[in-house]
């Protein structure tokens, strides 16, 4: 028979799951008390905190959690998904590596560890943390579609082939996935090839309807008439994968040079007392 303390737990949880929030949460304030030290209480205490949209209230208990020895793992993966939202990106990292420490085999943890280096600009750590992923959970499709990306924001050549192949296991493992339909459409537009990438638009289009970035790109490849502008989220799909390392796209990848130039242009009319400022 189960001690006193456990058979309390499930009951609590069982009212937590009922939807009972009030007496579950009184219920866990309770159980604390007694063990304050409860990781699986911890747990279910920020659960029901997330439950109800209350992330304050939910992170210095996640908190506590984690600073057990040894920490209690799920605990430790809400605390670094909050981070994350809170674009605490490196804060998050810190959380997933030492549960890397614990459980080095979650290939849960390490897609998440590769979304925050991606967030962070790091292509390199994020196709790293990716590849152990899928070595490690290699049904993921979530984490070969990431690895593609990775793999194609790191600027190698190399390694932007290798995304065709990351994106195709993604289809091969969720086929209704859209996502590395879009990705492995746009990839094989590039290599100018156009029929498939034809098909996977239309794989997007069949699996989002109202998939607007997957219709602009159909519409540009094979329509009679260009599309006057790109749909809006689009665009901001584009800037927000390019805002955490605008700079190095720029003037690295791209070789942007006219603010260099036009100062080239001026500098014989400057005198010393004079100052240029880029206006953009």
């Amino acid at each position: 028979m189960k001690d006193d303390f456990e058979q309390r737990f499930i009951n609590y949880y069982t009212a937590h799951r009922q939807g009972q929030l009030a007496q579950a949460e009184k219920g866990y304030q309770e159980l604390l008390k007694q063990q304050p030290d409860s990781g699986q209480v911890l747990r279910a205490l920020g659960n029901l905190f997330l439950d109800q949209d209350q992330p304050d209230k939910a992170i210095p208990v996640f908190e506590k959690a984690a600073g057990l020895n040894p920490p209690d793992l799920s605990a430790c993966y809400n605390l670094g998904r909050l981070r994350q939202l809170e674009n605490d990106h490196q804060g998050a990292i810190a959380i997933y590596t030492r549960m890397l420490d614990q459980k080095p085999d979650s290939g849960l943890v390490w897609n998440n560890l590769g979304v925050a280096y991606r967030a962070l600009g790091q292509p390199a750590d994020a196709v790293a943390s990716y590849k152990k992923a899928v070595r490690f959970s290699p049904d993921m499709a979530e984490a070969w579609n990431n690895l593609g990306v990775a793999q194609e924001e790191s600027g190698e050549a190399d390694l932007a082939e290798d995304a065709v192949y990351s994106y195709t296991k993604a289809i091969e493992i969720q086929p209704d996935y859209a996502s590395p339909h879009l990705n492995l459409g746009v990839c094989l537009q590039k290599s100018k090839q156009f029929e498939q990438a034809e098909h996977h638009y239309r794989m997007v289009l069949k699996i989002q309807p109202d998939n607007e970035t997957a219709a602009f790109l159909l519409q540009s490849l094979v329509g009679d008439e260009t599309p006057d502008a790109a749909p809006v989220e689009h665009v901001r799909n584009i800037f927000d994968q390019c805002a955490d390392h605008f700079e190095s796209i720029l003037v690295d990848q791209l070789a942007y040079q006219t603010p260099k130039r036009l100062f080239d242009l001026v500098r014989p009319y400057l005198s010393q007392n004079m100052a240029v400022l880029d206006l953009g």
